[in-house]
């Protein structure tokens, strides 16, 4: 566990980051600090942001968890060119903690690298060969013909109903006060377009004002934005004139 006396000498760029390393190192089980393969000495506090060689700065890490430890501490202080540069030499010998225990238990030979990355990257994918046009027909063929079975159907019906666009499709399709079948143009708003010398009237009076305070004053249209485009037109006159 850290000492609460062991202080950095400045605050973090990224105080989340500061508070992941710090429950990270409390996180560690307590090892003696005697040297031994497997285990890197650990300063809490960097040597760069002048942390001592006292037994309280220390602590005994895996070498995966050094890894860790300094790519947290990059992070919680980004400024700190030294820290970037102690991370750079990490990944110059390998590209993730995972592959640098390997490579810190076997020696940091070329050969050694090579093996292991080969190691890590496994079976390779086959690639995915592009389907003829025949092959193409026959697949749409196949999916137009498929009968669905009872169970299927109903999942999809489940599925497409919990979707919020289709219930909001519904409540408006069995709401009276939206129902527009009787007029041409659904997005026209007859009771406005009805009404414009009564909407220039109050327009003109009010100091020419926007579609908001219109349908405040005059109660027309469904909305304040039924009036959007009639205030446009308005505007579009006054200036022709």
């Amino acid at each position: 566990m850290i000492n609460p006396e062991i202080i950095f000498p400045r605050a973090p760029d990224s105080p989340l980051h500061y508070q992941r390393y710090v429950k990270f190192i409390n996180s560690r089980p307590s090892r003696s600090l005697v040297k031994e393969g497997g285990f890197h000495i650990h300063h809490i506090v960097p040597k760069c942001m002048k942390g001592g060689n006292d037994e309280a700065n220390l602590v005994k890490l895996t070498y995966r968890e050094h890894y860790l430890s300094h790519c947290l501490l990059a992070l919680a202080f980004s400024s700190v060119k030294k820290l970037g540069k102690a991370i750079n030499s990490f990944k110059k010998s390998s590209k993730n903690s995972r592959v640098y225990e390997k490579v810190a238990h076997h020696g940091h030979s070329e050969e050694t690298k090579v093996k292991i990355s080969k190691s890590n990257k496994g079976k390779a994918r086959p690639r995915k060969v592009p389907m003829s046009d025949e092959e193409r027909t026959a697949r749409a063929e196949l999916c137009k013909n498929r009968v669905w079975s009872e169970k299927s159907k109903q999942k999809l019906r489940d599925k497409a109903i919990s979707n919020p666009t289709i219930q909001f499709a519904i409540q408006a399709a069995n709401n009276p006060d939206r129902d527009r079948t009787g007029v041409n143009n659904p997005r026209a708003d007859k009771e406005v377009w009805s009404n414009l010398e009564v909407l220039h009237r109050a327009w003109t009076e009010n100091g020419k004002c926007g579609a908001r305070k219109l349908h405040r004053l005059t109660k027309l249209g469904n909305t304040w934005q039924s009036l959007k485009t009639v205030v446009k037109k308005f505007k579009e006159d006054d200036d022709i004139v």
